[in-house]
């Protein structure tokens, strides 16, 4: 792994960390859940929300490529949800159709979505995922030159990978500094699902080059991401 790390450093750097401290009680059968940003290259301080909205699309998109089960699922929310967004306008709300999982006839249903708010990281019980955006030089499997590492805790893997991207993308819209940026996440995501069709077509490894198709249109639609996250 101190290998695979090393080779990362030496073709891109990393820019952006997000952390989704997540704790989820079998008993209730919800979970709670935060957020924290942190930049890493102050070279591009003034661009966090162009790269907040990047790492989400890429956080989304790897989901896709690596968790199989239920993702057609999550691929309808997501799609319902930006869509609805914005049919209604940029000063509308985000909201993701609630999702059980229930698969346990003796316990509760497992609610997948919503989340509510945890006070503090450092409760008991918190596993953490963490997404990094790196960007780098262009290559075949990232021809913007954006990619993500993404540590995720074994446990609970169908409920909390994808909340995680519902918790990641909903944090991210709410707190975006700019709020023209929130039509930018928007649609970034619904071109993530554009280039793939369906989500069984999301195949390992393609996060790359759908967030770069992504981009691509976006700027053709006159909205600001490539330019911002530095990818042209």
């Amino acid at each position: 792994m101190g290998l695979l790390k090393w080779l990362a450093d030496r073709i891109s750097r990393e820019v952006l960390r997000l952390h989704i401290h997540m704790r989820y009680a079998l008993e209730l059968g919800r979970g709670a859940a935060c957020i924290r940003w942190s930049l890493l290259d102050e070279s591009l301080k003034g661009k966090e929300d162009a790269l907040r909205c990047s790492l989400v699309a890429l956080l989304y998109a790897r989901v896709l490529t690596i968790h199989h089960a239920d993702r057609a699922q999550l691929f309808q929310r997501v799609d319902q949800a930006m869509t609805a967004f914005l049919a209604q306008g940029t000063t509308a709300p985000l909201c993701f159709e609630a999702w059980v999982l229930d698969i346990d006839p003796i316990g509760p249903p497992f609610a997948i979505w919503p989340w509510a708010s945890l006070e503090s990281p450092e409760a008991q019980g918190v596993k953490t995922h963490v997404a990094t955006l790196r960007h780098g030089r262009r290559t075949r499997l990232s021809p913007a030159g954006l990619a993500i590492d993404l540590e995720m805790p074994l446990g609970m893997e169908r409920v909390r990978v994808p909340a995680s991207v519902m918790i990641a993308a909903s944090d991210c819209f709410n707190g975006l500094m700019d709020p023209a940026y929130r039509e930018v996440l928007a649609r970034l995501l619904l071109h993530v699902n554009r280039y793939y069709g369906t989500a069984e077509n999301a195949a390992l490894m393609s996060e790359g080059v759908a967030i770069a198709i992504a981009l691509q249109n976006l700027a053709a639609e006159g909205l600001p991401a490539e330019r911002e996250t530095g990818s042209e």
